[in-house]
């Protein structure tokens, strides 16, 4: 295995943002790939990992005096929940979809009101900041590159933008916030993009009606994005994509150099691999 210290040619952090279903999951795995045959030790952090201190949807914080008026709450499960606790700033992290089989019906509906992703913006971004601050410090002298996904852009607009409607702007500074983090880190953005939306569109019908359903709902009337813009049904969604492509690509523009836009419209799996390799190849120069 290559040691990568002191490679300026190769990141030590691999950031792959895009919209949902724009080709980011399958990204992780081709760039995974690729640096496996390079000989590069890899993990790879997927949105949908429980266990991925980026993004921390599914899990619950609670301060310290909250989760002590949970605990009396929940008397019949306390030992249960001393178990699964994790110390984190001034209160705990539950990770109540990780252990949704000792939790109660009762407590784990309850948990669901404290998620990283309903609390109040300015909550949210400060426990962002403060797993950014550790999830750096942990790999600091490690010898992997860390595959990541929407930790850098997708996330940070979902809550922001989405979510509570704020302004583009409050996402960008958002955005370079977390950059600036990485700044003592070989770094790369991986962005994928598409030329005519309505391709996405016509992948996202390929997904379970479960996740068509969520996304719809998400992207228009379940959120103050879609509610203020009178979003609703597929021509809501779609709308709702344009525009924030549109902000996620002004969001790119101003990040540094480390950035490689890679569009993804025929969703050719072989095309699509091919074109990362080839950027990657000459981003990190390893023959």
């Amino acid at each position: 295995m290559i040691n990568i210290h002191n490679r300026l040619d190769i990141p030590k952090i691999i950031l792959v943002e895009g919209l949902p279903n724009s080709g980011k999951t399958t990204t992780l795995s081709i760039v995974k790939d690729f640096l496996k045959k390079k000989f590069l030790k890899t993990k790879v952090l997927y949105e949908d990992d429980l266990d991925n201190m980026l993004d921390n949807h599914c899990n619950a914080y609670l301060t310290n005096e909250e989760f002590k008026e949970f605990l009396k709450k929940h008397k019949p499960i306390e030992k249960e929940l001393l178990k699964i606790r994790e110390e984190f700033s001034n209160g705990y992290i539950i990770r109540y979809w990780k252990n949704k089989n000792v939790l109660t019906d009762e407590a784990f509906k309850e948990l669901e009101s404290f998620d990283f992703y309903n609390l109040p913006l300015e909550d949210h971004f400060e426990l962002v900041d403060l797993m950014w601050n550790k999830f750096l410090r942990s790999i600091k002298k490690d010898d992997y590159i860390y595959v990541v996904e929407c930790a850098l852009i997708q996330n940070p607009m979902h809550v922001s933008v989405v979510r509570d409607n704020k302004k583009p702007e409050f996402f960008y500074e958002r955005v370079l916030n977390i950059q600036s983090k990485l700044s003592n880190f070989n770094h790369l953005v991986l962005y994928i993009s598409h030329n005519d939306i309505k391709n996405v569109l016509l992948n996202n019908s390929k997904r379970s009606i479960g996740w068509n359903e969520a996304i719809l709902y998400q992207y228009t009337k379940g959120n103050q994005f879609g509610i203020s813009r009178k979003l609703t049904g597929l021509e809501g969604l779609q709308s709702a994509y344009e525009e924030l492509l549109n902000i996620q690509l002004n969001a790119v523009e101003q990040l540094n150099e480390n950035k490689i836009i890679i569009t993804n419209d025929s969703y050719d799996l072989n095309e699509f691999s091919m074109k990362i390799e080839n950027k990657l190849s000459k981003y990190i120069g390893i023959l």
